[in-house]
């Protein structure tokens, strides 16, 4: 399957520059796989990331199981956070069960996931920043 995103560019904004301050990001549903219960919203592919994060709030929300506690390093240093069991249904794409998805704080940035390594690692992907888009394909 594969999945094309453009980034919309504010007007009067150079296309590449809109890629460059959102990132790449879908539309994603996050969802609890014993209820059944998700969200909609964006996640930010991130090639940094070794891990899937789900915002914290937005798991807390869907009861998702907490399956353990690890340490999680950002930028803004380190922190105990709690590991969440889990799908992302990446619309257009398809799904993928995160086992170890660490707790975040994603929504101050308009996100509810960020999709890590673990989610990549099969996949794909082409950040084409001439043409403000991203191509993923798994």
């Amino acid at each position: 399957m594969n999945l094309r995103v453009s980034v919309t560019d504010s007007p009067g904004t150079a296309a590449p520059f809109g890629l460059q301050d959102r990132g790449p990001v879908v539309q994603v549903d996050l969802v609890n796989r014993v209820t059944h219960e998700k969200r909609s919203g964006l996640a930010l592919i991130d090639t940094g990331a070794k891990f899937s994060c789900f915002d914290q709030e937005v798991a807390t929300e869907l009861s998702m199981p907490i399956v353990d506690r690890g340490w999680i390093s950002s930028a803004t240093g380190r922190d105990l956070r709690p590991v969440y069991s889990g799908r992302i249904a990446v619309h257009s794409l398809g799904n993928f069960d995160a086992d170890r998805a660490f707790g975040a704080s994603l929504q101050d940035d308009g996100l509810i996931v960020l999709l890590g390594r673990d989610a990549l690692q099969h996949a794909v992907l082409v950040y084409n920043g001439a043409e403000a888009a991203v191509s993923i394909a798994l």
